[in-house]
């Protein structure tokens, strides 16, 4: 079993970044591993059965924020937000798993300001 986390916030404000669609994808065989989104408090806890992740594989996470945005009044102020954003990564198991168990990835984007913490543990 392998559980991915993530918080999300809004950096022009710091309050959470909530209700934010989110999707993992094997980009290898285009499985889609979980379509969910983001809680009222920007967080996101999906636990992944292991046999489905390999070790050849790449990985795409998507976080579909343009209703985020529209929604603000950021969008008003015309104001360019980035419509997602999207993490690809491989090697999720074996020695991966190690490093991301230890590891926390703090991504602060720079257009949205959006930072998204995530950490992946077996």
């Amino acid at each position: 079993m392998a559980v991915l986390t993530s918080h999300t916030l809004n950096g022009f404000d710091g309050t959470h970044a909530g209700f934010i669609p989110v999707r993992l994808i094997n980009l290898t065989n285009q499985n889609c591993l979980f379509d969910t989104q983001m809680d009222a408090g920007g967080r996101l806890k999906e636990t992944l059965d292991a046999r489905l992740l390999s070790p050849e594989a790449r990985y795409e996470l998507v976080f579909e924020t343009k209703d985020y945005w529209q929604n603000q009044d950021l969008i008003r102020a015309r104001l360019h937000i980035m419509d997602e954003i999207i993490f690809r990564f491989s090697s999720l198991i074996g020695k991966a798993i190690t490093t991301f168990r230890s590891l926390s990835t703090r991504i602060l984007t720079l257009f949205g300001g959006q930072e998204i913490n995530q950490w992946l543990m077996a």
